[in-house]
């Protein structure tokens, strides 16, 4: 159901339909011992990497909830530190947990009017943010369990996904209406237009380190990459998982995706480091630009952008285009080369 990064970027941590969780070694995509398995009474584990073995146990998986009644557990994710496990439920609460001994280290999260399927703690583990099919994301104080705001009342639909920028001042959520959307996190004010590209359901949303960039997947197999400031995709959706792709997720150092399907396999991508370098991959798989005529019927600018010119996309691939940007550069006006 999900798979993420630790915060160091060496091991893996997977959440299956099975109930287990396994980690895995990020470099070499081998597993790490035996699935994880946590106590119907209580949530327990380690830090990533520190008690791997001690939290080997055979027990009730974790689709018993941690008080050991029968609502399930829709997520679990650790805090940026790896020392806490925020857990979400499909009987609408969410709660915080301690890693290494545990125990919860704070009251349910109670509040939400349908259920909650996901929770995770913000960068510094002071606010926890919630997802719910109620169609709201709420924040909450990780250290009273008491709501901050009001909730973010998001879309018209089940809210699959919510993810906090790392400064704290965004909110990103995924929805079964095929878009995810930007949101002032003090306001609740949405942030420019819904992301739109997915052909279905947006099952997962999440922020890259830096906060430039947001992946999300879908249930239409693919995983995206978009444009944080202006909610425009960024290169074509990546394409190798046969069914729904339930998460997506950046590595600490921004640099991979780790994505994690319905057809049982996760998947790790290579990711430019920054938008300009996406751009750059992105100029220099396409084959040609558009025609000053083709430019025209879009309500373009018939003069091409420079890069056209420099990297030699037909039709301006012929000295005399160069020349025309080198004198457009020279604060000249020449006029547009005739067509070839």
């Amino acid at each position: 159901m999900s798979a993420e990064f630790s915060p160091d970027g060496k091991l893996i941590v997977s959440a299956g339909k099975d109930g287990t969780i396994r980690l895995w070694d990020a470099g070499t995509g081998d597993p790490l011992g035996e699935p994880l398995e946590y106590d119907s009474d209580a949530i327990a584990g380690a830090s990533f990497g520190a008690k791997v073995k001690e939290s080997q146990r055979q027990s009730a998986p974790i689709t018993q909830s941690p008080t050991g009644t029968d609502h399930a557990a829709s997520s679990a994710t650790f805090s940026r530190d790896g020392k806490r496990i925020v857990v979400s439920s499909w009987d609408g609460t969410a709660r915080v947990w301690d890693a290494a001994t545990g125990a919860p280290v704070a009251p349910r999260l109670i509040g939400h009017r349908g259920p909650v399927v996901n929770a995770l703690s913000s960068p510094d583990g002071s606010v926890i943010l919630t997802g719910s099919w109620d169609g709201t994301a709420r924040e909450w104080d990780a250290g009273t369990g008491e709501p901050i705001r009001n909730p973010i009342k998001v879309h018209g639909a089940f809210v699959l996904r919510a993810a906090l920028s790392p400064d704290g001042t965004r909110v990103v959520t995924s929805s079964d209406d095929g878009t995810a959307r930007l949101w002032d996190a003090v306001t609740g004010q949405a942030i420019g237009q819904p992301m739109k590209g997915h052909s279905g359901e947006v099952l997962s949303a999440a922020f890259s380190p830096d906060g430039k960039r947001i992946v999300t997947s879908s249930y239409d197999a693919t995983v995206r990459i978009w444009d944080a400031a202006t909610g425009w995709p960024i290169a074509e959706p990546l394409r190798g998982h046969a069914n729904a792709v339930w998460s997506a997720v950046f590595s600490a150092d921004g640099k991979s995706i780790i994505s994690a399907s319905e057809d049982k396999t996760a998947r790790i991508w290579d990711v430019p480091e920054n938008t300009e370098a996406l751009m750059s991959r992105a100029k220099a798989a396409v084959p040609r630009c558009l025609t000053p005529a083709q430019r025209k019927v879009f309500f373009l600018s018939p003069e091409p952008p420079a890069w056209c010119i420099e990297m030699e996309k037909w039709p301006y691939d012929t000295a005399a285009w160069k020349q025309w940007l080198a004198d457009v550069r020279a604060d000249k006006k020449p006029p547009l080369p005739a067509a070839q």
